[in-house]
């Protein structure tokens, strides 16, 4: 819904733009409830959305005053972020501007700041804006304090600003000021009568037509007069005068006979005819209804308003804080999907506590994930994530690409830096209570660093050095207590102590995870937890669930236990720790998709040397567990 400005004289409108969805809602509430408040009507408008986004901090009382009133003042702060660097340095990134806020002109009046020595503390000032969006650095000296600076930037720049509601408009030719429910009831009035207009013109239209069809149809249950009658005519006038008089037709009726084909006069025209008349009648009747009655005009508005929102119903982009704690930067969480490719789906959850809104963005993900993934590719992990925390992307030659989620492309997009190679697993920031990171070659090499050797360092280093032969299999965060389980593709299972690996830095090579077996390599690994089960999954499609207690813990590098028999040129493709009930998401090797729920009645369970049931028949070649947070869970 776009907002309006204009100015006369004595007089000026000043309509913000509003979210459709909502405004959309709003109207079909009030269609069907004319006596609602304004109070019950802000239910579903929270207040202005502006295209270029931002926070509303105005409070949810004083926006129903605003609304009550048709005039007020709103406070729009633009989005921005507190990042931590390297040596104990901070920089403030601006991403979201208010409302007609000229960049240029926001970005010349904080350097006007550090120029006449307002503020001491910023040492850089650059733009890094393109199409993907804005994005002003602010680098800030190693003393300064960034709440502080950020606070200065709020209030002496534009990055924070008011902006005027005045719901002026012309009712009748006549300049009125409106409360939002007099707005919404002038639209629904206004709809009313095109909806009058046009079922009235959509009757006549009927009507005429049906009259016309009612001719053809006497023509042709007399078609053998009908024609004696013309051929026996010595012009169309006296064609028309006789079929008038002998059928009681009417002048447009008898011309419409005159002009008809012949080949109408076939049994399967006819019943074309016949169909349409049938048609036409029910149209008529459906006219007449809505004409009728008020209650009926409303109902094809509503569903019409359905309509549009299902074609151009939209999120909201700027934020409305129910309250303004004071807060100078602002989380927000996403739901983020990564695929193998380097694909991304990225989604932003307006609400984290309701969880039916965060099922939806979730199923959301999955869905364009099936429409995106190719044969080969595969979904390596999808989690919820806040704004601010960095996400790391491990590829498989052993390169470490980082953001923070915030600077992600929103919606579908790809990342930067993934060429021929493909991701083998992500770990972000408090994804586990150590804040570190396990490596897996296909060699057997295992390797554990801190985050910090990897976060607000080069976005796209090399953090393993790798032998020619000797590629990543999989990436993922530590996480306490647990112990860490290396598999290979002859399915052997080894777990022991994750602390029997040291964290090392990013030039270190790592160190031997398991012996393996010649012509064997790994295949993966994950973290054992309070999980019950180990599931595993061949190529060939044998599943089976093996209680966790049959596999000992052991000591790194040893041999493992087998943990699935193999039938001739089978492989052991997944292996993990679930709980009964648990959802996982499977990748096939056809670029599929698909949820599986951990259920012993379906899954076997059975010991560690069995095989397993054939229970799918297509090759999985990845799992992901899903990492949402559900309130009460």
């Amino acid at each position: 819904c776009n907002g309006a400005t204009g100015i006369a004289v004595g007089l000026s409108t000043s309509i913000p733009p509003h979210n459709f969805t909502e405004v959309a809602e709003a109207l079909k509430y009030l269609a069907e409830f004319p006596n609602a408040t304004v109070e019950e009507l802000c239910q579903f408008i929270k207040g202005p959305d502006f295209p270029t986004g931002g926070i509303l901090t105005t409070s949810h009382k004083d926006m129903v005053k605003i609304y009550e009133d048709g005039r007020g003042s709103i406070t729009l702060k633009g989005k921005a972020r507190i990042e931590k660097l390297a040596g104990n340095r901070h920089r403030i990134v601006i991403y979201e501007i208010p409302y007609q806020v000229n960049k240029v002109e926001l970005i010349k009046r904080i350097a006007e700041l550090v120029r006449t020595g307002k503020e001491k503390g910023i040492s850089d000032l650059r733009d890094e804006s393109d199409r993907d969006g804005i994005r002003i650095i602010v680098e800030l000296k190693r003393e300064a304090n960034p709440e502080k600076v950020l606070k200065k930037l709020y209030q002496r720049t534009q990055l924070q600003k008011s902006i005027p509601i005045n719901l002026t408009v012309l009712v009748g030719k006549q300049p009125k000021t409106l409360s939002l429910k007099e707005v919404l009831l002038e639209f629904i009035k206004h709809r009313i009568e095109v909806i009058t207009k046009r079922t009235l013109y959509e009757l006549q239209k009927a009507e005429k037509r049906l009259h016309i069809i009612e001719g053809l149809l006497k023509a042709l249950e007399n078609a053998d007069r009908v024609i004696e009658i013309v051929r026996g005519s010595k012009d169309s006038a006296e064609a028309k005068f006789k079929l008038t008089s002998e059928f009681q037709l009417s002048d447009t009726q008898a011309q419409a006979i005159l002009d008809m084909r012949l080949s109408r006069f076939t049994s399967l025209e006819s019943e074309k005819l016949y169909n349409e008349a049938d048609e036409l009648r029910k149209q008529i009747e459906r006219y007449r209804e809505i004409l009728s009655s008020e209650q009926e005009k409303i109902k094809v508005f509503i569903n019409e308003i359905d309509e549009l929102l299902e074609k151009y119903g939209d999120d909201r982009k700027t934020i409305v804080l129910e309250k303004d704690e004071g807060k100078l930067t602002f989380e927000e969480n996403y739901i983020i999907a990564v695929l193998s490719n380097g694909k991304i789906i990225n989604y932003k959850i307006d609400n984290p506590e309701d969880r039916e809104e965060k099922e939806r963005i979730f199923n959301k993900v999955i869905n364009e994930i099936t429409s995106l993934i190719l044969p080969g590719d595969y979904l390596v992990s999808i989690q919820e994530i806040k704004s601010s925390q960095p996400i790391a992307f491990i590829t498989n030659d052993g390169r470490c690409i980082w953001s923070l989620a915030a600077d992600l492309p929103k919606g579908e997009g790809k990342l930067k830096y993934i060429d021929e190679n493909k991701i083998v697993g992500t770990a972000f920031k408090s994804e586990g209570e150590e804040d570190r990171l396990f490596l897996l070659t296909k060699n057997g090499i295992i390797k554990r660093m801190t985050f910090e050797d990897i976060f607000y360092k080069s976005q796209n280093q090399q953090i393993i050095p790798l032998q020619e032969d000797d590629e990543i299999v999989m990436a993922f965060a530590d996480d306490h207590p647990s112990y860490i389980a290396i598999y290979t593709a002859k399915a052997d299972l080894l777990i022991f102590e994750r602390n029997q690996i040291r964290v090392t830095g990013a030039k270190a090579k790592g160190v031997e995870g398991i012996d393996l077996d010649e012509g064997d390599y790994v295949k993966g690994g994950f973290l054992v937890n309070s999980e019950e089960y180990i599931l595993t999954i061949t190529k060939n499609g044998q599943c089976k669930l093996v209680n966790k207690e049959e596999f000992p813990i052991k000591k790194r590098a040893q041999k493992g236990l087998m943990a699935v028999k193999l039938q001739k040129g089978d492989e052991l493709n997944i292996c993990t720790s679930v709980n009964i009930e648990d959802e996982v998401i499977l990748s096939t090797s056809g670029g599929k998709v698909f949820k599986m729920i951990i259920d012993d009645k379906r899954i076997p369970v059975a010991k560690r040397t069995a095989m397993g049931d054939k229970l799918l028949n297509e090759e999985i070649i990845w799992l992901a567990k899903p990492k949402i947070k559900y309130k009460g869970d």
